[in-house]
Protein backbone atom coordinates (compact mmCIF):
# COMPACT_ATOMS: atom_id res chain seq x y z
CA UNK A 1 0.00 0.00 0.00
CA UNK A 2 2.68 2.69 0.77
CA UNK A 3 4.59 1.69 -2.52
CA UNK A 4 1.25 2.19 -4.66
CA UNK A 5 0.78 5.71 -3.38
CA UNK A 6 4.46 7.35 -4.78
CA UNK A 7 3.94 5.21 -8.02
CA UNK A 8 0.57 7.16 -8.45
CA UNK A 9 1.96 10.34 -7.62
CA UNK A 10 5.03 9.50 -10.14
CA UNK A 11 2.50 8.38 -12.66
CA UNK A 12 0.54 11.55 -12.17
CA UNK A 13 3.37 13.66 -12.42
CA UNK A 14 4.45 12.84 -15.79
CA UNK A 15 1.52 12.80 -16.90
CA UNK A 16 0.57 16.42 -15.91
CA UNK A 17 4.13 17.44 -17.37
CA UNK A 18 4.03 15.73 -20.39
CA UNK A 19 1.08 17.08 -21.35
CA UNK A 20 2.60 20.79 -20.74
CA UNK A 21 4.22 20.92 -24.28
CA UNK A 22 0.75 20.99 -25.66
CA UNK A 23 -1.65 23.98 -26.38
CA UNK A 24 -5.16 23.40 -24.67
CA UNK A 25 -7.10 26.05 -26.30
CA UNK A 26 -4.81 29.49 -27.28
CA UNK A 27 -2.93 32.05 -25.86
CA UNK A 28 -4.45 34.57 -27.68
CA UNK A 29 -6.18 37.43 -25.78
CA UNK A 30 -9.99 37.04 -25.77
CA UNK A 31 -10.99 40.03 -28.09
CA UNK A 32 -8.98 38.53 -30.69
CA UNK A 33 -11.10 35.93 -32.26
CA UNK A 34 -11.47 36.29 -36.03
CA UNK A 35 -8.87 37.32 -38.74
CA UNK A 36 -9.52 38.53 -42.79
CA UNK A 37 -6.88 36.68 -44.80
CA UNK A 38 -7.35 38.77 -48.39
CA UNK A 39 -5.70 36.96 -51.72
CA UNK A 40 -1.80 37.04 -51.09
CA UNK A 41 0.51 39.16 -53.67
CA UNK A 42 2.19 36.94 -55.63
CA UNK A 43 5.74 38.24 -56.72
CA UNK A 44 7.56 34.94 -57.15
CA UNK A 45 7.00 35.27 -60.94
CA UNK A 46 4.86 31.78 -61.19
CA UNK A 47 1.35 31.62 -62.13
CA UNK A 48 -1.28 30.63 -59.37
CA UNK A 49 0.50 30.71 -56.51
CA UNK A 50 -1.86 33.34 -54.41
CA UNK A 51 -4.78 30.62 -54.90
CA UNK A 52 -2.97 27.95 -53.51
CA UNK A 53 -1.54 29.75 -50.72
CA UNK A 54 -4.08 31.90 -49.87
CA UNK A 55 -6.91 28.63 -49.74
CA UNK A 56 -3.80 26.92 -47.66
CA UNK A 57 -3.80 29.69 -44.70
CA UNK A 58 -7.45 29.65 -44.77
CA UNK A 59 -8.05 25.97 -44.36
CA UNK A 60 -4.90 25.96 -41.63
CA UNK A 61 -6.52 28.39 -39.41
CA UNK A 62 -9.47 27.00 -40.01
CA UNK A 63 -8.63 24.06 -38.60
CA UNK A 64 -6.41 25.25 -35.49
CA UNK A 65 -9.56 26.99 -34.43
CA UNK A 66 -7.43 29.84 -32.62
CA UNK A 67 -8.75 32.67 -35.06
CA UNK A 68 -11.75 32.25 -37.25
CA UNK A 69 -10.94 33.17 -41.01
CA UNK A 70 -14.01 35.98 -41.64
CA UNK A 71 -14.77 36.43 -45.32
CA UNK A 72 -15.06 40.56 -44.62
CA UNK A 73 -12.45 42.67 -43.21
CA UNK A 74 -15.31 45.00 -41.79
CA UNK A 75 -16.08 41.62 -39.14
CA UNK A 76 -12.45 40.92 -38.40
CA UNK A 77 -10.28 41.37 -35.49
CA UNK A 78 -6.80 40.97 -37.07
CA UNK A 79 -5.85 41.24 -40.98
CA UNK A 80 -3.41 39.25 -42.46
CA UNK A 81 -1.65 40.62 -45.92
CA UNK A 82 0.64 38.67 -47.40
CA UNK A 83 2.92 38.54 -50.55
CA UNK A 84 4.50 35.52 -52.19
CA UNK A 85 8.39 36.40 -52.80
CA UNK A 86 9.78 33.36 -53.96
CA UNK A 87 9.35 29.81 -54.85
CA UNK A 88 12.80 28.06 -55.12
CA UNK A 89 13.75 24.43 -55.99
CA UNK A 90 16.44 22.75 -54.84
CA UNK A 91 18.07 19.41 -56.03
CA UNK A 92 18.16 16.59 -53.43
CA UNK A 93 18.71 13.62 -55.47
CA UNK A 94 20.21 12.84 -59.41
CA UNK A 95 19.17 10.23 -61.67
CA UNK A 96 22.01 7.45 -62.02
CA UNK A 97 21.86 7.40 -65.73
CA UNK A 98 21.55 11.04 -65.98
CA UNK A 99 23.94 13.09 -63.49
CA UNK A 100 22.51 16.70 -64.88
CA UNK A 101 19.09 15.41 -64.52
CA UNK A 102 17.57 15.60 -60.91
CA UNK A 103 15.46 13.00 -59.81
CA UNK A 104 13.91 14.52 -56.50
CA UNK A 105 13.38 18.39 -55.10
CA UNK A 106 12.92 20.39 -52.40
CA UNK A 107 10.40 23.35 -53.41
CA UNK A 108 10.75 26.42 -50.83
CA UNK A 109 8.16 28.70 -50.46
CA UNK A 110 8.37 32.18 -49.32
CA UNK A 111 6.41 34.99 -47.80
CA UNK A 112 6.28 38.39 -46.38
CA UNK A 113 3.18 38.24 -43.80
CA UNK A 114 2.12 41.44 -41.58
CA UNK A 115 -0.94 41.20 -39.32
CA UNK A 116 -2.46 44.06 -37.99
CA UNK A 117 -5.38 44.60 -35.42
CA UNK A 118 -7.90 46.14 -37.33
CA UNK A 119 -9.35 49.21 -34.68
CA UNK A 120 -6.09 50.66 -34.20
CA UNK A 121 -3.65 49.41 -36.83
CA UNK A 122 -1.13 47.73 -34.49
CA UNK A 123 1.09 45.15 -35.65
CA UNK A 124 0.83 41.94 -34.49
CA UNK A 125 3.71 40.51 -37.16
CA UNK A 126 5.28 43.28 -39.63
CA UNK A 127 6.81 41.69 -42.84
CA UNK A 128 7.93 38.59 -41.43
CA UNK A 129 9.18 36.26 -43.99
CA UNK A 130 7.98 32.76 -43.54
CA UNK A 131 8.74 29.86 -45.60
CA UNK A 132 7.08 26.29 -46.09
CA UNK A 133 8.71 23.26 -48.54
CA UNK A 134 7.80 20.29 -49.46
CA UNK A 135 9.97 17.52 -51.02
CA UNK A 136 8.99 16.02 -54.67
CA UNK A 137 10.24 13.15 -57.23
CA UNK A 138 10.40 14.43 -60.33
CA UNK A 139 8.03 11.52 -62.46
CA UNK A 140 8.60 12.57 -66.14
CA UNK A 141 7.71 15.96 -66.55
CA UNK A 142 8.87 18.68 -64.42
CA UNK A 143 6.61 21.52 -64.91
CA UNK A 144 3.91 18.65 -64.09
CA UNK A 145 5.33 17.46 -61.00
CA UNK A 146 6.26 21.05 -59.94
CA UNK A 147 2.55 22.13 -60.18
CA UNK A 148 2.01 19.11 -58.58
CA UNK A 149 4.30 20.05 -55.57
CA UNK A 150 3.11 23.30 -54.94
CA UNK A 151 0.04 22.23 -52.71
CA UNK A 152 2.26 20.65 -50.04
CA UNK A 153 4.74 23.36 -50.03
CA UNK A 154 1.74 25.89 -49.44
CA UNK A 155 0.03 23.58 -46.42
CA UNK A 156 3.49 23.80 -44.80
CA UNK A 157 3.52 27.50 -45.13
CA UNK A 158 0.55 27.62 -44.16
CA UNK A 159 0.85 26.10 -41.24
CA UNK A 160 3.90 27.67 -40.21
CA UNK A 161 2.15 31.27 -40.88
CA UNK A 162 -0.56 30.18 -38.56
CA UNK A 163 1.67 29.18 -35.97
CA UNK A 164 3.59 32.33 -35.97
CA UNK A 165 0.45 34.62 -35.48
CA UNK A 166 -0.96 32.40 -32.45
CA UNK A 167 2.59 32.29 -31.31
CA UNK A 168 3.44 35.70 -30.72
CA UNK A 169 1.18 36.41 -27.28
Amino acid sequence: MTLARPAILLVAAIALFAGGCYRLGTSLPPNLKTIYIPVFKNTADYPQLESDVTDAVKDKFQFDNALKPVTSSDKADLILDGEITSMKLNALSYNRNRSASAASYRMTLTARVTVTKRRDGAFILKNAEIKGSTTFTVTGDIALSKRLAIPGAAKDLGQNIVDSVTNVW
